[in-house]
């Protein structure tokens, strides 16, 4: 079942959260999801008791229950990479590292940086925002990012005093799929017809509710061509609903206060 929000625009609408029936509640972490793309997975070095399919299998495991993770332990080098390599141009805007760390040989790297090949060379993304700030062992380390259109992304790991490891990563496209960590999300999965290169349409459904900068957490359908924008909510499976909750951010410019339709398909 999907139900989709409308909005006719005088000014642009921006929008901070939605909420469907009782309330909103902040995402659940899950385990990651593989890639639904088809994917050809490289990396610079990979330790000869692990394997590296494992960060692309859906499985996020900390543990040798089971033993699931590729890492670089005895790598000779102060870098190693993870490529994801497509083979067509995709678009994505987040990277989710599931980062493992044994405490001895394998921990939390210095520095996670996402990178993509732009024909020519391997260059940074834009506008990384990393979630922590420092890399975390035996958690989730969440990379957004300005939309990337490329056929090869790749995980930087730069060395601590040991070598690094990542039981899974998934890059993400947050305008049409869930960001790593929020896939069993029981809110649904949240699309839009357009977004705002800078904004994220999956900030409307996290629980988040800001009305300023500090975080920026927004949906926006800032310079979109359309009369109308909408953003929708795919639950997979027909779900009952009764009420829905828009958290509407004006700034008094570009951004208006509107009057929102909702629509079940």
């Amino acid at each position: 079942m999907k139900l989709r929000r409308l909005f006719s625009l005088q000014g642009l609408s921006l929008i901070l959260s939605v909420c469907l029936a009782a309330g909103c509640i902040p995402l659940a972490a899950s385990a990651g999801t593989p890639d639904a793309s088809p994917v050809a997975v490289t990396a610079s070095y990979t330790y000869h008791g692990d394997r590296l399919e494992n960060v692309n299998d859906g499985i996020v495991s900390y543990d040798d229950s089971p033993k699931n993770r590729w890492t670089s332990y005895e790598s000779p080098n102060a870098t190693d990479w993870v490529q994801f390599d497509y083979g067509e141009p995709l678009s994505k805007n987040a990277a989710g590292v599931y980062v493992f760390d044994d405490g001895g040989g394998v921990k939390a790297p210095n520095a996670i940086d996402i990178q993509y090949w732009d024909g020519a060379a391997w260059s940074g993304v834009p506008h990384p925002v990393r979630t922590p700030e420092a890399p975390a062992g035996n958690d989730l380390n969440l990379i957004t990012f300005e939309s990337v259109v490329a056929s090869k992304f790749r995980v930087v790991f730069s060395h601590s005093g040991s070598k690094s490891g990542a039981t899974e990563i998934v890059f993400a496209d947050s305008n049409s799929e869930p960001l790593p960590g929020a896939e069993a999300s029981p809110l649904g999965i949240v699309s839009a017809s357009y977004t705002f290169r800078l904004d994220q349409v999956s900030s409307v459904n996290d629980g988040i509710v800001s009305y300023n900068d500090s975080p920026s957490n927004r949906w926006t359908a800032y310079e979109s061509p359309n009369a109308s924008d909408w953003v929708q909510t795919n639950y997979g499976s027909p779900v009952r609903k009764d009420a829905v909750g828009i958290y509407i951010f004006a700034d008094g410019g570009e951004y208006r206060r509107q009057t929102p339709t909702t629509s079940n398909t």
